[in-house]
């Protein structure tokens, strides 16, 4: 599979989220947070964005920054449950339970 450049020109949300997910699929997290970055400030509504940086950013052991990248993004969107659920995930890898039972509302 083709990889896309990084450099490659900017393009629409849809095109942004597909080149990204090539990157990280291609092992290139990096240079995925970079373009990701960019994206979000782009189309900072877009709701699968966030969720490709926070996979970059895990890709590369960078919890600081998975979750940081979820919590803008809730502020934005606190109901979103893909969202609470991914910063969920980022707190069970930081080994903190008392933060995963604050991030999923009870059913």
């Amino acid at each position: 599979m083709l990889v896309h450049d990084v450099a490659a020109p900017a393009c629409d949300a849809p095109c942004e989220r597909r080149t990204a997910a090539d990157l990280i699929a291609a092992g290139a997290s990096r240079d995925a947070v970079g373009r990701l970055r960019a994206a979000l400030a782009r189309f900072p509504d877009d709701p699968v964005l966030p969720l490709l940086l926070a996979r970059a950013y895990l890709d590369e052991s960078n919890l600081f920054w998975a979750e940081r990248t979820l919590r803008d993004a809730l502020g934005r969107r606190p109901d979103d449950a893909d969202l609470r659920a991914w910063l969920a995930c980022v707190h069970i890898r930081q080994g903190d339970p008392a933060l995963v039972t604050a991030d999923l509302p009870a059913a």
